[in-house]
């Protein structure tokens, strides 16, 4: 009876075993544990628990990795189904929801899982080198097996409503990031709102709210982590955060399954989506493309990749909100200063954080777009070399960064003695160019990530960088670089600046890597 239900994912955990990339991801694993290990040993001396600064390092890239693996790999379990329009076709063939779910949903929950359990032997390490009890590690593994089934489910969840991967990856995330910080959010506020007033610390509004925060609390897996990791640690293994997350997770689970019919009614795509473009009110047909420029290509990017003048508009009018939004929290929380230098501060940063995300967005989707809707090879057959092309596309994706760097001038402009004060100095310049370099290295990983994978470019260009930036600050060149003038300001330019060539380095090879991808796009 229930044989059917588990067909698709017999099939696909077999498919998974044949493939390389899954066994080479353990392997990565392993051996970035390995180099943590090394490092732990090497710095054994002048710590008194190295063993315990060994596994707290293991357990808190677990828990970045799991909240990323969400984004990116669980996100996108039945959306890829809805965009290749494939999904229909499962119908057809009398799978139903439940085998659907289970065939995308428990073998990519099963293939995280493995990675969890490939760490155990040689964290186990961790209790030679002191500091920590096997029981503690075995508890962590538990937890972090916990938080992982609520995270898939939510990936799960919101790929099955949203028709878009881009829409369920943006709703996982806000979703992981109120798990992790919405109880310090929750008593920011309310310690806010009561110190202004508005509200007294024993009336109901404030009485949910410390109580639904405790709960978040309690079920946080930072909050679980924090306990294990503490030496007199002796608890059970299976506590409230497990016995939660494991919970909401079913919950999620089911309550997908009894949504999937009702959200998935005739979602085939032939063309990928024109957003607001497409839709031009009457009142804002101003904002409607125009005949297509002399640049055709930076045309069609600037419109349908980057939302064109009507999202133009909507940056222009979102950063300053923003910018106003973190001034009243400023008050709020009674940070007094001089209004004007203030705001100009929040736009700067405000319009970095918008230009960054714009960026890494663009250059996850840039190519994506062309290699999932299969046309990239028309663009390859085009009468000018591919590389023109790629910056053709690039230069219609700059032009959605306007309001950005608009408003970054702006603030510069109105705060730029505190920017020089603080970029002032040897060390501090070097820092700043090699953060740049560092940002530029990041936007060429996701740009030819998402020539080779086929979901969670972004996602996976996180955990490649921050891989990059541990293994490049924790290099012996840098070490020695930092210690040939121990201690002084140009011992650490000195590390800024390997850091720095060595990120343009590696951008000039994925450059050359990303020219040889497109140049066999017409093969594709």
């Amino acid at each position: 009876m229930l044989r059917p239900t588990f067909a698709l994912m017999n099939r696909s955990l077999r498919l998974d075993v044949r493939r390389r990339r899954f066994h080479l991801l353990r392997l990565i694993v392993v051996s970035v544990l390995f180099v943590l290990l090394l490092m732990a040993q090497g710095r054994s001396w002048s710590l008194a628990a190295p063993g315990l600064s060994f596994f707290r390092t293991i357990a808190w890239l677990n828990i970045s990795l799991i909240a990323i693996s969400g984004i990116g790999f669980f996100a996108s379990a039945i959306t890829e189904e809805k965009e290749e329009m494939t999904l229909e076709l499962f119908m057809i063939a009398g799978i139903g929801p439940l085998a659907i779910m289970i065939g995308k949903g428990v073998n990519r929950l099963t293939a995280a899982l493995s990675v969890l359990v490939v760490q155990i032997p040689f964290t186990m390490i961790a209790v030679t080198l002191g500091g920590v009890k096997a029981r503690q590690i075995l508890a962590a593994y538990v937890a972090l097996a916990a938080f992982l089934f609520l995270v898939a489910n939510i990936g799960l969840f919101y790929s099955v409503l949203c028709r878009r991967t881009g829409h369920a990856m943006a709703y996982t995330v806000i979703t992981i990031g109120l798990l992790l910080n919405g109880p310090a959010l929750i008593g920011k506020f309310m310690t806010a709102l009561i110190a202004r007033g508005f509200l007294t610390s024993g009336g109901t509004i404030a009485q949910s709210a410390t109580t639904l925060s405790q709960v978040l609390h309690d079920a946080s897996i930072t909050t679980r982590m924090d306990a294990i990791l503490q030496t007199a640690f002796n608890s059970p293994a299976i506590g409230f955060q497990v016995q939660s997350n494991l919970a909401a997770g079913v919950g999620l689970f089911v309550t997908a399954w009894l949504l999937f019919n009702w959200f998935n009614a005739g979602v085939s795509h032939s063309a990928p989506s024109r957003g607001w473009v497409s839709r031009p009110d009457r009142l804002l047909r101003f904002l409607a493309p125009a005949r297509p420029w002399k640049n055709a290509l930076a045309w069609k990017d600037f419109h349908f990749l980057t939302g064109g003048k009507m999202l133009i508009l909507v940056r222009l009018l979102l950063i300053p909100l923003l910018t106003l939004g973190v001034y009243f929290s400023q008050l709020v929380a009674n940070t007094w200063g001089n209004w004007w230098d203030l705001n100009m501060q929040n736009l700067v940063g405000v319009s970095l954080v918008v230009l960054a995300a714009e960026l890494l967005v663009q250059s996850s989707r840039i190519f994506h777009e062309e290699v999932k809707w299969k046309t990239l090879g028309n663009i390859a057959l085009l009468p000018q070399p591919i590389g023109a092309s790629a910056r053709d596309k690039l230069r219609g994706c700059l032009l959605g960064c306007i309001p950005a760097i608009l408003w970054l001038s702006i603030g510069i402009a109105g705060s730029h003695y505190e920017i020089l004060r603080n970029l002032y100095g040897l060390s501090e310049g070097m820092w700043f160019v090699c953060g740049l370099a560092e940002f530029v290295l990041f936007l060429h990983i996701t740009a030819y990530l998402s020539l080779v994978v086929r979901w969670g470019a972004l996602p996976l260009a996180v955990v490649v960088f921050a891989t990059y930036v541990a293994l490049s600050m924790s290099c012996l060149a840098a070490m020695l670089a930092g210690l040939l003038i121990n201690g002084s300001e140009t011992g650490s330019a000195a590390m800024a600046a390997y850091n720095a060539i060595a990120a343009t380095i590696v951008s000039g090879l994925l450059y050359a890597a990303i020219g040889r991808r497109l140049e066999t796009a017409q093969g594709l």
